[in-house]
């Protein structure tokens, strides 16, 4: 909220959720997420996120289910989706371990293979965003990480059709090797305006931060599609000028 220059928001991350969904749906391993959720829980450096009640509960309530306590609905889309919340609600750091990162490298090239098969441009767009988002998880980057997903700035004194202003696809907050905070914002688009789209409303939130956060380095990214012509959709970032 102190991001938003409204100062109100909300997150809306139900496509990347999907899109990624889908994507651990199709993996040919039918046990991938029984093996990626001990993956998980064997981190010990972690040991005290499973300790702490509320987690447990949530956890262990989800491990058990999806390793196959109710599997009559083992294969409902619900299911796959809360498995995707559970997951992207984790430390990122938990997900960057070689046991555990080779599950997120399994659905990036997973999600890379839907995107040229998928007719749909609105669909297209939320794979490659959730194709980025997957791509920021893997890359571990400073001291502390902490991933948004579909950060929406909204104004409660409109209507409630025209409260949302913008979303933002990824905000990556780091603090890097030298201790210094740094806010990432990027904007994920596969159309050939990608800056028109873009670029009023992500200098909005950026200069709305740094006057929040006058001491917060802030870099504004877009993302777009490596060489779409020639199908090659791997994401590839151009820079915005932001505040060092």
């Amino acid at each position: 909220k102190q991001f938003s220059w409204t100062k109100s928001i909300r997150i809306d991350n139900k496509n990347v959720i999907d899109a990624i969904s889908e994507a651990i749906a199709n993996t040919e391993d039918g046990d991938f997420r029984i093996k990626f959720l001990k993956s998980i829980s064997s981190i010990k450096t972690f040991d005290a996120l499973w300790h702490n009640f509320e987690n447990q509960y949530v956890w262990l309530s989800r491990i058990s289910y999806i390793a196959g306590t109710n599997k009559e609905h083992i294969e409902d889309e619900d299911v796959w989706r809360y498995f995707v919340e559970g997951v992207l609600s984790l430390p990122v750091r938990l997900l960057q371990y070689d046991s555990t990162k080779k599950y997120l490298v399994k659905v990036y090239e997973k999600i890379l293979e839907m995107i040229p098969a998928t007719e749909s441009s609105e669909k297209r767009g939320y794979l490659f965003e959730a194709l980025w988002l997957i791509d920021r998880m893997q890359e571990r980057r400073g001291k502390f990480q902490f991933l948004i997903n579909g950060m929406v700035v909204t104004d409660l004194t409109k209507p409630t059709r025209e409260r949302d202003l913008h979303e933002f696809d990824v905000i990556e907050l780091l603090i890097n090797e030298s201790g210094e905070a740094e806010c990432w914002i990027y904007a994920c688009s596969i159309a050939d305006n990608y800056t028109q789209k873009n670029k009023e409303q992500l200098r909005k939130l950026a200069d709305n931060i740094h006057q929040v956060y006058p001491e917060l380095k802030v870099r504004m990214r877009y993302v777009i599609p490596q060489d779409k012509s020639n199908g090659i959709w791997k994401p590839t970032e151009e820079t915005e000028v932001g505040w060092n």
